[in-house]
């Protein structure tokens, strides 16, 4: 994702068609419920400087409740699940491309 400005938000929601979002399908038993978490405290890295800025949210959408849960469907597979991030911008961060790995488990319910 590249960021620039300082003072402000950085959004990645999925509800608004924003680019910068995860995208996936999960395959499972058919019927079955699942549902998404991810760990606390992430960060994106800056691609050139030692900087990083906090992800202060996760946002789930696509096929993924606002609580992260789905169904797998009678073909084995979910619906498209999508997962975004916000970050807030400080005045110490650089304009620049930031990047991370970011784990996620996905489990039945």
């Amino acid at each position: 994702m590249y960021i620039s400005g300082s003072g402000q938000n950085a959004d990645a929601n999925p509800a608004n068609g924003q680019i910068y979002v995860v995208r996936f399908y999960v395959e499972g038993e058919p019927g079955k419920k699942i549902v998404v978490s991810l760990p606390s405290n992430q960060y994106l890295n800056h691609s050139q400087k030692s900087k990083r800025l906090r992800i202060k949210k996760f946002y789930f959408g696509c096929g993924l409740s606002k609580r992260g849960r789905a169904k797998i469907k009678g073909n084995g597979r979910s619906k498209l699940l999508c997962i975004g991030a916000k970050v807030k911008i400080g005045a110490n961060h650089p304009a620049g491309l930031y990047t991370s790995t970011i784990p996620f488990e996905v489990n039945y319910k």
